[in-house]
């Protein structure tokens, strides 16, 4: 196809690097089209190549506290190629990303070849336009190629898919009774239902999980298992730099649990890269990590149900235990330098109730959070605890989790009138 005016090749393309660079390739369709009339603006390839190596890398460079930063790209100049089907009432797959991406991206780069650029010496190919369809997306990722609409946070994001980042989910979750709650087995998965994160719906640094991912965090986490401890940690705010202790990781039984602090700060500021976005309530955020084709997939928890997803922070003063596991965490205090956290075990000492009576046994352990798991009577020789409480199993200091059984055995006389 025969190069449009406005597609002058570059007149050099620097040396690429390996695994950061990206060669970004602008269309516009060269006739009008039923779907769109997107139209091609010279020089855009060579500003969205200076958006990635300015905004994009000093957004990756602040993130990582610069262990990464290192995108390249590389403007391959802007062409004008036959307008892709897309957004056609009459035909759903016209809507389908996969089906775009690989229309528009194979034009451009032949168009690309015909001028002498050649894009498989580049880790990444961008194609860009203007105007997006009317398919309720503004950028998407398949393999080294990616595509998105102007310089905005997709790039970022599109980016971190590269990097094999998956999406940033929420979850909601329901109790037997049906109530929300934080976390429980039965919860619904939002794709990218987390507001706090450029992988989610977002505009934040990407969380404690995938920052793990990247090694970013490391001599910044705590890691801590399911035990019969109380710990406690302070937190800086994520994004502050320079950077201390930032994330806890929590592995209580069959959860993976990661604690971060966040605060308007550096990277997390509203409108730092994006001045329209609505940030978050800042605060104790708890992600859980699950597994999804062998890579990590961060789940916001949301430790105030009712206060909506803007505002997932588990308040100050407040405890929650993971109904899943064995641990409980406690944000003690917070302020704008830092968060002390709690972590401790659920676990409940049995309360001592030999001598006492069933009933009051019973009150007893109930006032601990545990239950009378059963009562036996047992002939008291000595007549020392008719009855009242004889033995109790487990036995008294014993730690069990919360609305754990404590069986007792009531002493009574061999026959009446043996003990008076």
């Amino acid at each position: 196809m025969p190069c449009a005016a406005l597609c002058e090749p570059p007149t050099e393309i620097p040396p690429a690097e390996p695994g950061r660079s990206v060669l970004v390739l602008n269309v516009g369709w060269d006739t009008g089209s039923p779907q769109t009339s997107t139209q091609l603006f010279a020089g855009d390839a060579a500003v969205n190549a200076g958006y990635v190596n300015e905004q994009v890398r000093e957004w990756y460079s602040q993130s990582s506290a610069g262990a990464s930063g290192v995108w390249s790209a590389f403007a391959g100049g802007d062409y004008a190629i036959a307008a892709p089907h897309f957004a056609n009432p009459a035909d759903p797959t016209s809507c389908d990303p996969e089906q775009l991406l690989a229309e528009v991206s194979s034009r451009a780069e032949a168009a690309a070849r015909a001028q002498g650029v050649e894009p498989d010496e580049y880790a990444v190919v961008a194609v860009t336009w203007w105007l997006l369809p009317t398919c309720g997306y503004t950028g998407y990722r398949n393999g080294r190629h990616i595509m998105f609409n102007f310089h905005n946070l997709t790039v970022h994001h599109e980016l971190g898919h590269i990097l094999g980042l998956a999406h940033a989910a929420g979850i909601s979750c329901f109790d037997a009774a049906g109530n929300r709650v934080p976390l429980s087995s039965n919860c619904a998965v939002a794709d990218r239902g987390d507001r706090y994160d450029l992988m989610g719906a977002g505009s934040g640094t990407f969380n404690a999980v995938y920052a793990s991912q990247l090694g970013w965090l490391n001599g910044q986490v705590e890691r801590l298992e399911t035990g019969d401890y109380v710990r406690t940690v302070t937190l800086k705010p994520y994004t502050a730099l320079p950077h201390g202790l930032r994330a806890v990781r929590l592995q209580d039984g069959n959860a993976t649990l990661w604690l971060e602090y966040r605060q308007p700060i550096g990277v997390d500021s509203p409108g730092y890269t994006f001045p329209f976005s609505v940030p978050a309530t800042p605060g104790l955020l708890v992600h859980r990590e699950v597994r999804a084709n062998g890579l990590p997939v961060s789940q916001l928890l949301d430790m105030t149900p009712a206060a909506g997803p803007e505002d997932a922070g588990l308040p100050i003063g407040q405890t929650w235990a993971n109904p899943l596991g064995e641990m409980k965490v406690t944000l003690v205090s917070a302020d704008a330098s830092g968060a002390t956290v709690r972590i401790s075990s659920q676990r409940i000492a049995v309360p001592d109730v030999i001598g006492r009576t069933r009933t009051e046994a019973s009150l007893a352990f109930e006032n601990a959070g545990l239950v009378l798991g059963g009562s036996e009577e047992v002939i008291d020789p000595n007549c020392e605890f008719i009855g009242t409480v004889k033995s109790q199993t487990p036995a008294p200091g014993t730690r069990l989790l919360p609305g754990g059984a404590v069986s007792v055995k009531v002493g009574k006389e061999k026959k009446k009138g043996a003990c008076n």
